[in-house]
């Protein structure tokens, strides 16, 4: 009996490496139809052995592990496939997304895949970004004093004229902490500007005011007295001198005398002088006039200041011997009383000066504005 039997071929992994092995199982044609339903049967239990796997790279037939059983369940009738035909057939098409689209609607499916989940914006009006209230700090001071309790200023603050040589007003509380509370009695007169235990005074117009240091919350509080005065401008009228005499000036002995009060002022801490030209012209009308009447009043009789009553505020006078020199003069000024205290006046700012010589004497007058 001859059978045709097709042609099989059998892929084989060995240990070694990768053999191929093609085995091709003729028969003779001839008596096909002698057992035709023979040849079938063994075909069908042929296909019951063997599984195959489409390789688009080569074709071969790849044997699996013998388990997998036929797709008809050995129902070889009219619509079984032979291994030819079940060679040339065409794969069954894979539903898209892996067959998910079949999944009834009633079952809930997670999606895993790599698209992202949609993420609310964010909402910042939800957000309170009022800042906390500052929290009130209970003041634990039993008292304050103020330094210095007196100043004298000029106006707009161009110099200060107090012992300390500065504008600047110092709290001090006592017993604890606290909160310092700045003000002026009169902000016509002067500002203050007050930045914890520390303030500045500036002037604005001449006249007296009371700048007050204040304990927030408590009835605890100081003062200081602030004097605001005009400084001396450079110019200004001079009167006419009363005395007409004959004598000689020294305008370097003048700057000497200048240097020599400024240098007393310093050893005690009280900002200096400024020289300033319309006083010097003061002190010399005022030269002339001690020559003839020495003392402080003019020969006519009225106060030595009318010889510029806005500007002119104090004055020094000494009379030495033409041989004497600055030294001895200044150290005279110096020893007596009530010159001493208008030289070491911090009041003053703006100073003049005359060395006048006479008839063997020397009459020196130092005259003093703000």
């Amino acid at each position: 009996m001859v059978r045709y039997r097709g042609k099989r071929r059998i892929l084989c992994i060995l240990t070694a490496g990768l053999i191929f092995s093609m085995l091709l199982f003729g028969c003779d044609d001839k008596a096909a139809s002698e057992d035709a339903d023979e040849t079938a049967a063994e075909e069908n239990a042929d296909l019951n052995s063997f599984d195959f796997e489409s390789d688009q790279n080569n074709g071969s037939a790849v044997q699996d592990s013998g388990n997998t059983q036929n797709a008809d369940n050995g129902n070889n009738s009219g619509s079984g496939m032979t291994s030819q035909e079940l060679l040339n057939s065409t794969p069954t098409a894979i539903p898209p997304n892996n067959g998910l689209a079949n999944i009834p609607s009633n079952i809930e499916v997670e999606n895993t895949g790599s698209t992202p989940a949609t993420v609310p914006a964010f909402d910042s009006s939800s957000v309170d970004d009022t800042p906390d209230p500052t929290p009130t700090v209970k003041p634990t001071a039993s008292g304050i004093t103020l330094s210095p309790s007196e100043i004298t200023i000029y106006k707009n603050g161009s110099q200060v004229v107090n012992a300390d040589g500065s504008n600047t007003l110092s709290a001090t509380m006592i017993g604890g902490t606290g909160t310092v509370n700045w003000s002026s009695s009169d902000t016509y007169v002067a500002s203050v500007a007050g930045t914890g235990e520390k303030a500045t005074v500036t002037g604005i117009n001449a006249g007296t005011c009371v700048v007050k240091a204040e304990i927030a919350g408590t009835d605890y509080f100081a003062t200081a007295v602030v004097k605001v005065v005009e400084k001396t401008p450079a110019f200004f009228d001079v009167g006419d001198c009363m005395i007409n005499v004959a004598g000689e000036y020294s305008a370097k002995k003048c700057d000497d005398l200048i240097a020599k009060v400024n240098g007393v002022r310093a050893d005690y801490g009280i900002p200096a002088c400024e020289k300033n030209a319309s006083l010097c012209k003061v002190a010399d009308v005022r030269a002339k006039e001690i020559a003839f009447f020495f003392a402080n009043v003019r020969p006519n009789g009225w106060a030595f200041n009318t010889v510029a009553p806005q500007y002119y505020k104090a004055e020094c006078i000494a009379c030495i011997l033409q041989s004497a020199g600055v030294n001895e003069a200044m150290a005279g000024l110096q020893n007596y009383t009530t010159t001493r205290v208008d030289i070491m006046n911090e009041k003053y700012g703006s100073i003049g000066a005359s060395y006048f010589t006479i008839n063997g004497l020397t009459f020196i007058v130092l005259a003093f504005g703000n």
